[in-house]
């Protein structure tokens, strides 16, 4: 897997702390982020798309009875309420692009391997009691007084839900460890892989399969779904770690070893520092989010359907952009940081922000004019076709605002160390001013999807206004310091053999490029501590 190694990459500092940026930085940088970016994109696309299956299997069902509108909106309130739970842990391992980046540029290899260790404990300790809501959806949603029929529904279909968070919040952990160091090939073709299985499995079980010819057997029918997706989020990361750690063990250079020193007090200061404002974060993003679809709801189950259509529409291709530009923004951001590259680090941020405009703009020119006949592979339904439809230009403009907003707080704002700016800016912005659009809209003016949408969108724009401000204006020599200090490193000097190298052989040409991270960083000055040393130490 020789081109994965672009990996050495993300050890390749462009300037030095004391220097302006140099004329060729960001055509160097650009080429940097897209070898590793490209094989997220890819991954992320696949995760995202396994969703967009399951909505697309069930919004052609027409079964015992219920139509496919109605199976669309069951499914769509049991990942409303899913969701609440289920993301808020996974706070645990959205600090590890920014934390193991800034290790591999501090030169504490050992402490990116800490890192997950501490990831993986708090993130299963956090999903243990999440898991009993999925039991319970059937009563939520009938005490909040929707239709018993979607009510049992939906909740049958959250049980078989079940068994993949755990798994899955280990998965994210090991790729976004691996994705820290440029190693982003292998998640790609696993998630490539598994998007396949998604696929047959979810023919299998909810249409019967080829045994539907063989045997007549019509499959599980709507929970079919679910049980797909169980499957393939489980098996996931079992072949990721056996490829990665038992085959390749790509872990090695970055791995300290078991041992009960990642849960040293100092260490777990640092990551509850970074973590635990995330997770008020995602719950207030979780809670703004379903209650919006919740008054969305309101509008009736033509509403809800056309929401959850529109959603696997643009998901599909705005999911994995949005994600793959916040880690990469992490990425890149904390990697210059740890290495006191201020200046590398702001620019690195602007690179991403000028593609994810770009990358919106390709898209919506690709997907406004074949609105319709994107609809109609989601749902065989020709209302919601039509409400999808006319959602999607505001859907779009609020995925830009928003995936901007994303970048900053969740790639530059973490890398600073400022992750609870963003519990702030949820809590003091985002929820109210979303809350009080979707309330005022639905329950004083009485409006419909579409002119809800727009507001929405509105909201977001504004916030992207307030990120850009505090980005313009931040303190970014600080930030630098803090992330030395974090890492436990003293602060770095990049090494002149490796600057001159970067500057004087394309990016393209990977052979002339260290094939690891471990030999990226022979080239380091006397005073910093080798292998050994970090290796005792941690």
């Amino acid at each position: 897997m020789k081109a994965d190694e672009t990996d050495s990459k993300l050890d390749t500092p462009l300037v030095g702390w004391d220097k302006p940026l140099p004329e060729g930085f960001d055509k160097e940088e650009a080429g940097i982020m897209f070898s590793v970016a490209w094989p997220m994109m890819v991954s992320f696309f696949c995760r995202m798309a396994m969703a967009t299956v399951d909505s697309a299997f069930v919004g052609h069902l027409q079964r015992d009875g219920h139509t496919a509108s109605t199976f669309l909106a069951a499914a769509g309130l049991s990942d409303m309420v899913v969701n609440i739970m289920v993301i808020p842990p996974l706070a645990f391992n959205q600090s590890l692009n920014a934390l193991v980046s800034q290790a591999m540029g501090s030169g504490k290899k050992k402490m990116a391997g800490t890192w997950l260790q501490l990831s993986l404990f708090w993130l299963t300790i956090g999903y243990i009691p999440c898991l009993f809501a999925f039991f319970y959806v059937e009563q939520v949603l009938t005490m909040l007084g929707f239709d018993p029929e979607i009510c049992a529904l939906a909740g049958s279909y959250a049980k078989w839900n079940a068994l993949w968070p755990i798994p899955n919040g280990w998965y994210q952990c090991m790729r976004f460890y691996f994705q820290a160091q440029g190693i982003t090939r292998p998640a790609m073709y696993n998630n490539m892989m598994f998007l396949g299985m998604n696929i047959l499995l979810n023919w299998t079980f909810v249409y019967g399969g080829p045994f539907r010819s063989w045997f007549g057997w019509e499959g599980f029918g709507f929970v079919g779904a679910a049980m797909s997706l169980s499957c393939s989020r489980s098996l996931q990361p079992l072949a990721y770690w056996l490829y990665m750690f038992v085959w390749r063990k790509a872990h090695v250079d970055t791995w300290p070893g078991w041992s009960w020193n990642f849960l040293k007090p100092e260490r777990n200061r640092a990551f509850m520092a970074q973590s635990l404002p995330q997770v008020g974060t995602l719950i207030l993003q979780a809670t703004m989010n379903q209650s919006t679809t919740l008054m969305i709801a309101q509008l009736g189950p033509l509403a809800i359907a056309s929401s959850s259509a529109t959603t696997a529409i643009t998901q599909i291709f705005t999911g994995g952009l949005t994600t793959t530009c916040t880690a990469i923004t992490g990425i890149r951001v904390g990697f210059h940081l740890g290495r006191d590259h201020w200046r590398c680090a702001k620019r690195a941020s602007v690179l991403v922000f000028c593609f994810s405009a770009s990358a919106v703009v390709c898209i919506a020119a690709f997907l406004v004019p074949l609105r319709k006949q994107a609809t109609s592979i989601i749902t065989s339904d020709v209302e919601v076709q039509e409400v999808s439809s006319k959602l999607l230009v505001p859907v779009l403009l609020q995925t830009f605002a928003a995936m901007i907003v994303q970048c900053n707080v969740g790639g530059v704002f973490t890398s600073q160390g400022r992750t609870r700016l963003a519990t702030l800016l949820s809590m003091g912005v985002e929820l109210p001013m979303t809350l009080g659009i979707v309330a005022y809209l639905v329950f004083v003016v009485h409006t419909t999807v579409v002119p809800l949408y727009w507001g929405q969108a509105a909201v977001f724009w504004l916030e992207m206004a307030i990120c850009f401000a505090i980005w313009y204006f931040s303190n970014w020599q600080q930030y630098a310091d803090d992330a030395q200090r974090r890492q436990e490193a003293t602060q770095a000097s990049p090494s002149p053999l490796r600057s001159a190298l970067c500057f004087s052989s394309p990016l393209a040409n990977v052979d002339m490029l260290p094939s690891s991270p471990a030999t990226a960083l022979t080239g380091l000055p006397p005073n910093r501590p080798t292998e050994d040393q970090e290796s005792s130490q941690v």
